[in-house]
Order: structure tokens, then C-alpha cells, then sequence
């Protein structure tokens, strides 16, 4: 009964180390997939930040000019209407 309880007690410790080894393994391939997507997302940033200005300077001017077109279209003053224009 002790050998039983002895080779139970043995497989257990040996299959909790190989988890942990395994566990070890899986996340320090996450941390490093991890941190690599980050220098490449810094790196697209770094490169692209000037087009990203543009798109966003575009829609700012998009939206104006459109709450511009709706004052203009609910406007029913005649000058008013000329002011905008």
C-alpha cells in the first residue's frame, strides 16, 4: 500500500513540474510575441503618424464645412443666408 501511494505521489510531483515547465515555456513565448507587436505598432506610428494627422486634420475640416451646410439649409433669415455664404 505504501509502494502505491509512493508511485501516486511521484507521478504527481513529476506531472506538477512538467505543467510548470510548460506554463513557463507558453507564457514567455506570449510575453515575447507580446512586446515584438508593440515595436511594431510604435514602429507603424513612428512612420505613419504624419498621414494619420492629415486623415484626421480632413475630417475636422469635413465636419465643419458640413455643420456649416446644415446651419446654412436650416437658415430661413435671407441675410443670414448671405452671411454664411
Amino acid at each position: 500500500m505504501n509502494d502505491i501511494k509512493r508511485i501516486i505521489r511521484r507521478k504527481l510531483l513529476i506531472s506538477f513540474l512538467v505543467f510548470s515547465v510548460l506554463m513557463l515555456i507558453i507564457g514567455s513565448i506570449s510575453i515575447y510575441i507580446i512586446v515584438t507587436m508593440q515595436e511594431n505598432i510604435d514602429e507603424i506610428f513612428e512612420n505613419h503618424e504624419p498621414f494619420l494627422s492629415l486623415l484626421t486634420n480632413d475630417y475636422l475640416l469635413i465636419n465643419d464645412s458640413y455643420s456649416q451646410t446644415l446651419h446654412f439649409l436650416l437658415t430661413t433669415d435671407y441675410s443670414t443666408r448671405q452671411q454664411i455664404r
